[in-house]
């Protein structure tokens, strides 16, 4: 069994203030350790196969086939342990402050976009771009209100 990676000078992302380089040592990590596919989504998915065996009765000259459905447990079994190696690398990553975003996470990717949805730079300008519209949508709302209910006084 791997051991885990030794992450000596590992970055703790603390916010938005250091996001892209937390994410820039995250990746470089998780792809020296084998275990980016996780985060991007491209692992392999674990399903069964099906395979013949062809076994020979010894007391006839007649052969037998055998169909038998190989489960790849040992495959979802790995899957699974390279999973939780990726999240144990990507919560001890991240400080106390931040752990309420990725709790209830379950897997790689949704602890990577969980982050990134409420980190990258480019959510947070778009987010500070619709509560301006927002606020300015407030402002015109009550100003065609004040209009109305003024144009009710003078009648």
């Amino acid at each position: 069994m791997a051991s885990l990676p030794v992450i000596l000078d590992s970055e703790r992302l603390l916010g938005a203030s250091n996001n892209s380089s937390w994410k820039w040592r995250s990746q470089a990590i998780l792809e020296g350790e084998g275990l980016w596919d996780l985060v991007e989504g491209s692992a392999p998915e674990v399903t069964t196969s099906l395979t013949s065996a062809t076994s020979e009765v010894t007391d006839a000259a007649a052969t037998k086939e055998v169909m038998t459905t190989t489960p790849v447990v040992a495959d979802s079994e790995v899957q699974r342990k390279r999973r939780l190696r990726a999240l144990v690398i990507l919560k001890r990553s991240v400080t106390y402050d931040v752990m309420p975003y990725v709790v209830e996470v379950k897997t790689p990717r949704e602890f990577w976009d969980s982050l990134r949805r409420r980190f990258d730079v480019k959510s947070s300008a778009r987010l500070l771009m619709l509560r301006q519209k927002f606020s300015l949508l407030k402002c015109k709302a009550v100003n065609r209100f004040r209009v109305f209910s003024e144009t009710l006084v003078i009648c």
